[in-house]
This record gives structure tokens, sequence and C-alpha cells, in this order.
């Protein structure tokens, strides 16, 4: 724990969640909305006072007239954050600043061919040139990961990554832990979208909570009343290798793009490109029913181990799935099993895996002062929308070469 959490009392702490929501209050207020009393306020004020360049401070009468009050804000440019969801194809980077509002996102081409140490250093190199450009001279605060792949429960190295397998072990993590002088998370993407999703989207996180990714792989992230689930062995939720039949057929070779595409040249029958997926499997009355078999054993499979109020689908390849197709499934599980649940879309689409690791990235960053998951919900609701205050273009990039970093 460093100095200032150690030098940080509940009291303090209190105080500075009051503040999360970036808006000027005065000590009145929050003497009124943490029950503590106005001497012990204005004592926590003073030591927050005292971490350099954390809050804004103003004194000011009210109308002109009576006593000075002390108004008080925290300081949205005291260090800036940036998430990171890796893929094999399109990585995605965003700098906020310490609240969550954007000010810039890149999407890059993943260099192919790298060995776990190179892709690290390029991850740190696309983060600290993110915010030498963007951040307008605010230190880096903390740094979150989404990775493609399963983590052990100390987050340490990735299990198991069928997208990007190079990043398995720990070399891919340690590296980017010894090359970053600030606080780092490492999450499954799939676990970063459920937390975007429970942060900023529209599900209730109470009760059990269900989000089904299909993209290059299938896989689930489950919530109980907030809290997303993690197994021993980092497998949990990776449903993708349940067989389907005899033969071995899994259930991400006919619910992932890069599985359909396997299956069917396997078979003799390789989907034309000038085509699209979507228009052949919908042209193929066996595939398309094998495909939504799949999918309903798949949901009637979760229904029963987890009976969640509510599914969440996304992905790419989820869009084969339409809204009336998902209304079909959830009718034809609770038939089949006895478990009624709302079988949906994403609120956020895309966009889920990138605000989950600004949130994780607000969690490292807050902890150092003490701050719990609890108090971090006062955090005003993030956005992707850019509003970098020099007002420059975010635009969409391609990869480059990895620089050699300094390791120690």
């Amino acid at each position: 724990m460093s100095a200032v959490a150690q030098s940080f009392e509940p009291t303090r702490s209190e105080v500075l969640a009051c503040l999360l929501s970036g808006e000027e209050t005065d000590v009145h207020e929050l003497a009124a909305k943490t029950g503590l009393s106005q001497s012990t306020v204005f004592r926590s004020v003073d030591q927050l006072l005292q971490v350099p360049n954390l809050l804004h401070r103003r004194v000011a009468r009210e109308g002109g007239r009576g006593r000075p009050t002390t108004k008080v804000m925290l300081n949205r440019r005291y260090s800036v954050l940036v998430g990171v969801v890796l893929d094999s194809a399109v990585s995605r980077f965003i700098l906020t600043d310490v609240l969550g509002r954007a000010w810039g996102e890149r999407k890059l081409t993943t260099p192919p061919a790298l060995t776990a140490a190179e892709l690290a250093d390029w991850v740190v190199t696309e983060t600290r040139d993110l915010v030498a450009e963007l951040g307008e001279g605010s230190p880096l605060g903390a740094l979150a990961v989404g990775v493609p792949g399963a983590l052990t429960p100390d987050q340490e190295q990735v299990v198991g990554s069928h997208n990007l397998p190079i990043i398995g072990g720990p070399d891919f993590i340690d590296r980017i832990r010894r090359t970053m002088h600030v606080p780092v998370r490492f999450e499954n993407d799939s676990h970063a979208a459920l937390l975007g999703e429970l942060s900023f989207g529209a599900v209730s996180a109470s009760g059990v909570v269900v989000l089904v990714t299909m993209s290059t792989g299938v896989s689930a992230a489950i919530a109980v009343e907030g809290e997303i689930l993690v197994g021993s062995t980092g497998s949990l939720g990776e449903f993708g290798r349940l067989t389907l039949t005899a033969d071995g057929l899994r259930v991400e070779d006919l619910l992932s793009e890069a599985g359909l595409n396997k299956h069917l040249r396997a078979r003799g029958h390789p989907i034309d490109d000038s085509v699209g997926l979507a228009a052949a499997v919908e042209e193929d009355p066996r595939i398309r029913r094998q495909m939504d078999d799949a999918f309903d054993h798949l949901i009637a499979i979760i229904a029963l181990a987890y009976e969640p109020h509510t599914i969440l689908v996304t992905g790419g390849f989820s869009a084969l799935f339409p809204e009336n197709r998902l209304a079909s499934v959830a009718r034809r599980v609770e038939d089949q099993v006895l478990v009624r649940t709302d079988i949906r879309r994403a609120d956020l689409g895309d966009d889920s895996a990138l605000l989950g690791a600004i949130s994780l990235a607000s969690a490292a960053r807050f902890a150092e002062f003490g701050l719990t998951d609890q108090q971090l919900a006062a955090l005003p609701p993030a956005t992707l929308a850019p509003v970098a205050p020099s007002g420059a273009p975010v635009t969409a990039t391609s990869a480059r070469p990895p620089m050699p970093v300094d390791a120690p």
C-alpha cells in the first residue's frame, strides 16, 4: 500500500467518495451527505488538499454576503486512465480523465507474429503515446487491459486464449506490470464487458446476470449481486468448449465466426466471402437449424446452472440471432427447463468491454485512497464520446512496430 493510502482514514475516503460526481460541493453539503461533523469534514478536506492537484478549492460568499464558504471539487486532470481491449485483429485503446470522461480513442491493427514480450511492449508504447498526445500533460493514473482469454484467479497469467495464443502464460502480463509504473489491472474481455454493462448499462445488478459473447469464440460471464464469478482455474463460463454430438462437434463450432467457417470448410462447404456468413447461413436451412439448436442448448444450460433474470448477448456473431429469435429462444427454454429469463442484446454493444476496462482502471486508481467498490459507484456514467480539452480529433490508426521497452 502506498504512503498516500496509508495516510487516509475512512472519513477522508467517505469525503472523497462524495466528490466523485465531479461537481463542486461545499463543506456543509459534504457533512450532510456523509453524516460526519463539519469539523471532521474540514479536517478531511484539508488532508485531501495536501495531495498535489487532487482538488480544486474556491472560497465564496453566497449572495455576496455572510461568512465565506469553502467549495471543493475533484480535479478531472489529476490523472488520466487508459483502458485497452486486446484482440487478434483490432485492439482498442481509450484515454479518459480520472472520472471516466473520454478524451480520445484509437482502434489499432494488432501487430501479427509477435512474441509475448513484443506484444506487451506494443501495448505499453501505444498507451504511453496516447497519454503523451492526448493527456494534456496529466500523468497516467492506471491502466486496465481486457484480454481474449481466461485468467488465473490471481490475474498473473493467461491460461487459455484461442484468439491470441501468444499471451498465454505469465510473460505478457508480467512484462506490462514491470514496465508500467502505475496500477495495472487485467481481466478477461467477457468479464470486462459484463462489468461495463453493470456499471453503465441499463441492466440491474441485483440477482444473477449472464453475458454471452459470440465472436471469434463463445464464452459467458456471470455476475451475482454485481460480483463477477471467477473459478479456481479461470475457465468458468467457457461454454464454447462443450461438445454437442458424438463426433466432437462443439458449441463454438456453430456459434462463432471462426468455428463455423472451420466447421463448414471441413465438410466441404466453405463460405463464399462475396456472399457473407449471414447470407450463407440463411441459404442453408440445415446449418441454420443446427445453429438454433446449439444456441437453445447453450441457453438452457446457463438457465439451469444460474437461473439468471437476464441473459445479455453480444459479439459480432450474435447479429445472426436478432431480437425475434432471442424472444423465441427464451420461450422454448422456459418450456424446456422451467426457468424464465429475459434474453436480449447488450445495451452497450461493442463498447461494453472498453467501458468495463475504464471501470477497472478507475477502481485501481482510487483504491490507493481506500475507496470501496460501493463508493466507486458514485462515479458519473462513463462516455465514449471524445471530448478532449484541446478538441483533438480521434482517428483510427494502423499498428506501428513495437518499440523495445526497458523492463527492470
